[in-house]
């Protein structure tokens, strides 16, 4: 139960920054995205899984875009970085590493969202977005996620230790 609340209130924590976070044109990091991938990164169990889908969900609501494109595009770059990183690569982490990771990441959910908000504009349920637009804004969306890319995985830890010392205490009951 302590595990919940406490992704609950790193989640929500997250988001406030997201939203409060000075914009500088219209690119700003994603922290939902950042936290997702660290803890996609290293993890072993299924906590990732419900750590990006429902950090993805928290995105969708705040983003008023199509119900779900973040969730579902998180949850599938989350689940190909743990699977990646469990069986191809080593978890070592290194800056450079954990960078090349968040960038391959980000792509890849730009790509996603750009693809399913497609189809949702295709079925008349989404707003267009252009290409153009996107070009121009993801690198720079890009360069400030590497940015906070550690800081995020600092974060995590707290958060694990967290978790740790609360759990501890309701096993002792």
């Amino acid at each position: 139960m302590a595990k919940i609340v406490i992704y609950t209130i790193f989640v929500i924590f997250l988001l406030s920054l997201s939203i409060v976070f000075p914009k500088i044109g219209a690119s700003a990091p994603n922290f939902l995205f950042l936290f997702a991938v660290v803890y996609a990164f290293r993890k072993d169990d299924s906590d990732y899984l419900w750590l990006a889908f429902f950090s993805g969900l928290a995105l969708d609501f705040y983003t008023n875009s199509f119900l779900g494109i973040f969730a579902i595009s998180f949850l599938i770059t989350a689940y190909i970085i743990n699977y990646t990183t469990r069986t191809f690569f080593s978890s070592d982490l290194n800056p450079g590493y954990i960078g090349l990771i968040v960038m391959l990441a980000y792509l890849l959910v730009v790509g996603l969202v750009y693809f399913l908000n497609s189809l949702a504009v295709r079925f008349g349920a989404g707003l267009p977005v252009s290409g153009e637009y996107l070009t121009t804004k993801v690198w720079f969306d890009l360069f400030l996620n590497l940015i906070f890319a550690l800081p995020i995985y600092f974060l995590s830890l707290l958060n694990d230790r967290l978790i740790n010392y609360y759990s501890k205490d309701e096993g002792s009951f």
